[in-house]
């Protein structure tokens, strides 16, 4: 996405919500709550296939079940490894931006709104 683009989106939200705060605000936990959603979800299907060769090992012959139980753990310790990829937050590289006491008035207003 190029500058211009994002300064359209940001230009029809500020639009479409305009003087509804709470309403955008509503809107942008729904969206956190969906991705959360998805990637809860993606975290099951792979545990939950990992579950399933652990369980289908109980179900075939020896040779069979040491495959299905080799599978079993490589895929929930591929889970496991997803889910430590999303719990640890790696330091951002954010620049520091200094206010000068002349944008400090405008900042504040820009903050309250």
């Amino acid at each position: 996405m190029v500058r211009a683009n994002f300064g359209e989106l940001v230009d029809d939200l500020q639009q479409r919500y305009a003087g509804r705060p709470q309403a955008l605000a509503r809107r942008a936990a729904l969206i956190a709550a969906l991705g959360y959603v998805g990637i809860l979800l993606w975290l099951a299907s792979i545990a939950a296939g990992g579950l399933v060769a652990f369980v289908g090992a109980l179900y075939v012959p020896t040779a069979a079940a040491i495959l299905l139980v080799v599978l079993g753990a490589v895929v929930l310790g591929v889970a496991i490894w997803q889910a430590l990829e999303l719990l640890w937050l790696r330091p951002g590289n954010a620049t520091e931006l200094r206010v000068r006491p002349e944008q400090a008035k405008q900042l504040l207003t820009c903050c309250d709104a």
